[in-house]
């Protein structure tokens, strides 16, 4: 917020904070199909 000249807000970091949750989501997910398929896939 420095090039706009404004005080860094509390939405400001609240939105930053969900950005991350949803990164960490996708991280997780994509970790454990990484895992799956590298283990053999679908068994059945």
């Amino acid at each position: 917020m420095t090039v706009r000249e404004r005080p860094i807000s509390q939405d400001d970091v609240l939105y930053a904070l969900v950005v991350w949750k949803y990164y960490a989501v996708f991280a997780m997910v994509r970790a454990c199909v990484v895992r799956h398929s590298r283990s053999g896939g679908v068994s059945g």
